[in-house]
């Protein structure tokens, strides 16, 4: 299917050992689950041969993640942008919580570590061995999902993000702006309601690029109250 949608674009593969394609617009096209497309995929690498298995010579890898929702009916673009919001807040989550738990672990094992392999040549130290089974076993315990995930994360030109959150919202007073809306502008992200096409050509798209995502959030949200 990817060939032929190729094929049908112009695009020619006779010369060419390798396809690259969206297995999400692939398994959209075909009307399959994208997860059964790409375990159909992985299967492409391994063949049966007398009850033993062996590789085909093929290599399939998945390097971008993609997602795929499933909702009844045609979305307007308020509709796509809260499923966009919806999907930031999960990812964020799933981000967050990983980072957490990568710094636990490597606290846990920075505090028994010795500074040179030659201290732990000899013995055994049954002391830092026994602090360690008892962090590994407090990990697993507790709740480690909501534990420390916010950091404090300050915004340097607070005032001048404040200033040109007015001055979009002004210049724009026929549009109904929402906070994360005008985080997604200062980012240079596009959505529905905000296509890049359009929107680019705004002197706020990318204009605070650095800045944390969800604290241009929150200070959009206190000027669009403000301005109201």
């Amino acid at each position: 299917m990817a060939i032929a949608l190729d094929h049908k674009r112009g695009i020619s593969h006779d010369d060419s050992n390798k396809i690259e394609f969206p297995v999400v617009d692939i398994a959209a096209a075909i009307g399959w689950d994208s997860g059964i497309v790409k375990r159909q995929l992985k299967n492409l690498e391994w063949n049966k041969v007398n009850d033993r298995w062996q590789r085909t010579g093929l290599t399939v890898e998945l390097f971008e993640l993609g997602f795929r929702v499933l909702a009844p009916g045609n979305l307007n673009p308020s509709e796509l942008d809260e499923a966009l919001d919806t999907l930031y807040d999960h990812v964020e989550m799933q981000e967050k919580t990983s980072l957490q738990q990568l710094k636990t672990v490597f606290n846990a094992l920075t505090s028994v570590s010795y500074s040179d392999h030659t201290d732990c040549l000899e013995d055994a130290d049954m002391e830092r061995s026994e602090k360690l089974k008892g962090m590994i076993r407090k990990y697993f315990e507790e709740d480690q999902l909501n534990k420390d995930l916010e950091t404090e994360e300050v915004l340097e030109n607070e005032e001048q993000i404040a200033a040109d959150v007015r001055s979009l919202v002004c210049m724009y007073r026929d549009t109904n702006f929402s906070a994360r809306a005008v985080a997604r502008i200062f980012h240079g992200i596009p959505s529905p309601c905000y296509p890049a096409q359009i929107w680019g050509r705004c002197r706020f798209w990318r204009a605070h690029l650095g800045s944390n995502f969800k604290l241009l959030s929150k200070v959009a949200a206190r000027e669009i109250l403000r301005l109201k």
